[in-house]
């Protein structure tokens, strides 16, 4: 199966033309695999497993410290919970938010000008917003404690906000931001019985969303020609050029390219 051209698709919008369209034409870009969401769960999923949880000993002994390998922590709910090891900790969405930064077509980064490779760059879309839960499953209180504890630490241990920033390489080194909203303990019968014990924390993530698209240089290029055309009015004033070239009496311009 072919992969269609820029101007195919341009044929099917009907009325724009894809973001990052150039003269002369480039490949199209392939979509995106993972989405910015999906990448801010996979770097805060990393964050948490290196976090260094501390549980509550028996009497006169010193908590001990332990963590959540990454293969326990998902960034979804697992298929099969009755084979999950416990303690794990699993990602539950919520609805997210698309927010636009205004009415208008998104904006270049000129920042990011030919820094993911060359004769491209960034154009933020949006910011996308959405309150995930964190749960944790644990078989004893005492490891689902220490997990809770050690979430609220760890998610407001910077000295800048109340927020976690994290960057991620992976999606053009944007910063995902992670804000603790609220948390609860979930003691339901039948799972207690069975030794599964829940909390639920619930998370505000922020991100951006862009888009890297191709752009052109515009070249001007004043073009005067034609018979005794020394002086040229450009609507306001008369502006004298001397001796003119040949073949045109006007001033017009022109670019190697074309972006929209």
């Amino acid at each position: 199966m072919s992969v269609p051209t820029n101007e195919e698709i341009a044929a099917l919008l009907a009325f724009s033309n894809p973001m990052g369209t150039v003269w002369p034409p480039r490949p199209p870009r392939p979509m995106n695999d993972k989405d910015a969401r999906e990448q801010a769960l996979e770097r805060i999923a990393e964050f948490i497993s290196l976090l260094v949880f501390r549980r509550t000993m028996e009497k006169n002994a010193a908590p001990r410290g332990f963590q959540v390998p990454r293969d326990r922590i998902h960034v979804y709910q697992p298929d099969d919970l009755k084979n999950v090891e416990f303690p794990a900790i699993a990602f539950l969405p919520g609805r997210g938010m698309h927010v636009p930064q205004g009415l208008g077509p998104p904006l270049p980064m000129e920042d990011t000008q030919d820094v993911y490779g060359a004769g491209t760059v960034l154009v933020k879309q949006s910011d996308y917003v959405e309150t995930f839960t964190i749960e944790v499953l644990a078989a004893k209180h005492a490891f689902r404690r220490a997990i809770v504890a050690g979430l609220k630490q760890g998610l407001r241990a910077t000295d800048k906000s109340l927020s976690t920033d994290l960057s991620l390489p992976g999606y053009f080194d944007q910063v995902a931001r992670f804000w603790l909203d609220e948390s609860t303990y979930i003691d339901d019968n039948p799972e207690v019985v069975k030794n599964r014990r829940r909390a639920h924390l619930f998370v505000e993530l922020t991100v951006p969303e862009v888009f890297l698209i191709d752009y052109v240089e515009l070249v001007p290029i004043v073009d005067l020609g034609g018979a005794d055309a020394s002086e040229v009015y450009d609507g306001n004033l008369f502006l004298d050029f001397g001796e003119t070239p040949f073949n045109s009496g006007t001033v017009r311009s022109r670019c190697s390219g074309d972006s929209s």
